[in-house]
């Protein structure tokens, strides 16, 4: 991805709000999905690491209408400045971002 510059859109979203509800789910499956919630935040880990090109979006379809922007504060912390230079880069917008 970093080698041909293609933007991971991890949506860390997904992963927070099952793994905040594995009560509602079935054993089997909240053990899959607390699996697949901390696998995803480790996944995001690495790749920040890695220095993977970041975008933020969302595809969401577990959370309740409106929390979509919790994606942000998911990514933010160390990734803030990457996201916004590199969201700006590949968009083609570099000058108007000051990126």
């Amino acid at each position: 991805m970093k080698k041909k510059h293609i933007n991971l859109v991890a949506t860390l979203s997904v992963g927070a709000w099952t793994g905040q509800h594995l009560d509602k789910f079935p054993a089997p499956i909240a053990a899959k999905a607390g699996a697949a919630s901390a696998q995803s935040q480790t996944m995001f880990q690495h790749a920040v690491r890695l220095g993977t090109p970041l975008a933020l979006g969302t595809d969401s379809a577990v959370e309740p209408h409106g929390l979509n922007a919790r994606e942000f504060s998911l990514m933010c912390g160390r990734t803030l400045g990457t996201l916004s230079s590199r969201d700006a880069d590949g968009h083609g917008l570099e000058s108007a971002s000051g990126a």
